[in-house]
C-alpha cells in the first residue's frame, strides 16, 4: 500500500469520525429542565434532589415550576419550552394521547393520606362517600390527589355526590393551615410524606386522623398502576400511637417522562442518579423497591430498559461523566468504522489491482483500435499522434501490483504498433 492510499484511508477514517461525533451521536446538552410541579409537591423537592446530583457531573440543571400533571405533559410537549423530562403521577395519561412521549422509570410512592378533623366526623370515616358534605382540599386542580381523587369517586359511583360538596383546590400549605383553623374538615394527599415536614406533623396531630380505606383492595384492578399501601399502627408516631391501628389506603408512583430522542447520555446520567437518591428506604417502599420500571405510562425509552436489563454501563462505572460521553460517542462510531474499514484494507491490493487492470485493458483497447486503422491506411500523422497519446497513458500507469511479464508486454505491444506506423 503506497503512501496516497495511506493518506487517502486516514483523511476518509477522520472525517467519518468528526461527521459520527458531530451528527450521528451528538454530545449532550450542557443544560436540562425538568417540570416539576409546585414547590409543595414532593415532585418538586425530588427534582431539586436530582438536580444537586446532576450538577455535580457538570451538566446544568433548571426546575420548571408547574400547577401540576397536565401542565408537567405540555411543557415536555412543547418544543418552545424546552423542557427534557417531567414527573407526573403514574397512570394519569394514555400513550395514544401522547405517542412522542416515553417513560424513563417509576421514581417512589406516593399514597394517598386523607387527613380529617376528628371533631368533624361522628366516625372514622373508611369509604370515600363518608367525606360527602363536608368541607375538603384535593389540593391544584391538576395535582396528584385531584387526580386520583377524581378516579376514585368515579369508581365509588360518588361522582355526582361530590358534585355538591365544597371542594378546595389549595395547595398544601394552605390546606393544613385551613384545617389546623376548622376551615377544612378533611385534606386529599397524595405526596411522599418523608420529603413534606408538614405532612408529618399533620399525621402526628392528636386532633387530626387518617382515612382507612377499607375498600383498598378494589382499586388497583380499576386504577392503572395502583397498589394498596398498608399502614401500620404507629407509623407516624411511636409515642403518641399514631394512626392507633392499622390502615389501609392506594398509592401510585411518581414516574419520570421524557420526549423521543433525548440523548442516551443524559438518560444514562439520570438513570445513575436517581438509582441512588430514590433507592433508600423511606416509611411507605422498601430500599431499592425504586426505581423500577413496573408498570411504566408510557412505552419505555430503549436506554432505560438496556439500563434496567444491563446495569450502568462499563465505562460510567469507572471514569467521570464526560469522559464517560466522549468514550461511549467514540465507541459508537468507530465500531462501524472499523467494520467496514478492516475489510477495505484487507481487500485494497484486490481493488488496485482490478482498477489497474481495467485502465490496461482500456489501453489495449486502444492500441488494437490505432493497429486496424494502420491496417486500413488511415493517416498516418493522426495514428502517430493516437499512439503518443497512448504512450503516455502507458508511462503514467503505476503498475506496482503486476508483475514483470505484464509491463514487458505492454511495452512490447506499443513499439510493435509503433514499428508498423514507420
Amino acid at each position: 500500500m503506497n503512501h496516497k492510499a495511506i493518506l487517502i484511508i486516514a483523511i476518509g477514517f477522520l472525517a467519518s469520525l468528526v461527521i459520527g461525533l458531530s451528527f450521528i451521536v451528538p454530545a449532550p446538552p450542557k443544560l436540562i429542565k425538568i417540570a416539576a410541579g409546585d414547590e409543595y409537591s414532593s415532585s418538586f423537592v425530588t427534582a431539586n434532589r436530582i438536580k444537586n446530583e446532576i450538577e455535580k457531573a457538570g451538566v446544568s440543571v433548571e426546575i420548571v415550576k408547574s400547577v401540576g400533571n397536565l401542565e408537567n405533559v405540555a411543557l415536555l410537549e412543547n418544543p418552545k419550552a424546552n423542557v427534557s423530562l417531567a414527573i407526573i403521577q403514574s397512570g394519569t395519561f394514555k400513550q395514544a394521547d401522547h405517542p412522542e412521549l416515553e417513560s424513563i422509570a417509576n421514581l417512589y410512592l406516593t399514597p394517598l393520606l386523607a387527613i380529617y378533623r376528628k371533631d368533624a366526623f361522628q366516625k372514622q370515616p373508611e369509604k370515600m362517600p363518608d367525606f360527602v358534605g363536608k368541607r375538603i382540599s384535593i389540593g391544584d386542580q391538576e395535582g396528584n390527589a385531584s387526580l386520583l381523587f377524581q378516579q376514585l369517586t368515579k369508581f365509588s359511583d360518588t361522582t355526582s355526590d361530590f358534585e355538591a360538596t365544597e371542594k378546595k383546590n389549595w395547595d398544601l400549605g394552605k390546606s393544613l393551615a385551613a384545617l389546623e383553623k376548622k376551615d377544612l374538615e378533611a385534606v386529599f394527599i397524595v405526596e411522599r410524606p418523608d420529603d413534606e415536614e408538614w405532612i408529618l406533623e399533620a399525621l402526628r396531630n392528636p386532633n387530626f386522623g387518617i382515612f382507612n380505606m377499607i375498600k383498598a383492595y378494589a382499586y388497583p384492578s380499576r386504577i392503572k398502576t395502583s397498589k394498596v399501601v398498608d399502614i401500620p399502627r404507629a407509623t407516624f408516631s411511636i409515642q403518641n400511637n399514631i394512626p392507633p391501628r392499622d390502615l389501609k389506603t392506594v398509592g401510585v408512583s411518581a414516574e419520570l417522562v421524557v420526549q423521543k430522542g433525548i440523548n442516551p447520555a443524559i438518560t444514562g446520567l439520570i438513570l445513575d442518579v436517581i438509582s441512588r437518591t430514590e433507592s433508600p428506604r423511606s416509611t411507605f417502599q422498601k430500599e431499592n423497591e425504586y426505581p423500577n420500571d413496573r408498570e411504566l405510562t408510557f412505552v419505555q425509552n430503549e436506554d432505560s430498559e438496556r439500563y434496567f436489563r444491563n446495569g450502568p454501563s462499563f465505562l460510567s462505572k469507572y471514569l467521570p461523566f464526560w469522559a464517560t460521553v466522549w468514550g461511549d460517542r467514540i465507541l459508537k462510531i468507530l465500531i462501524p468504522i472499523l467494520a467496514i474499514l478492516i475489510p477495505a484494507v484487507n481487500f485494497y491490493p484486490q481493488i488496485i489491482q482490478f482498477i489497474t487492470k481495467r485502465k490496461l485493458h482500456a489501453i489495449y483497447k486502444e492500441l488494437h483500435q490505432i493497429e486496424y486503422d494502420v491496417e486500413m491506411h488511415k493517416d498516418k500523422q493522426i495514428l502517430k499522434e493516437r499512439l503518443i497519446a497512448v504512450e503516455m497513458k502507458a508511462s503514467s500507469l503505476h503498475l506496482p501490483e503486476l508483475d514483470t511479464k505484464s509491463i514487458f508486454d505492454l511495452r512490447e505491444n506499443i513499439q510493435f504498433v509503433k514499428d508498423q506506423l514507420l
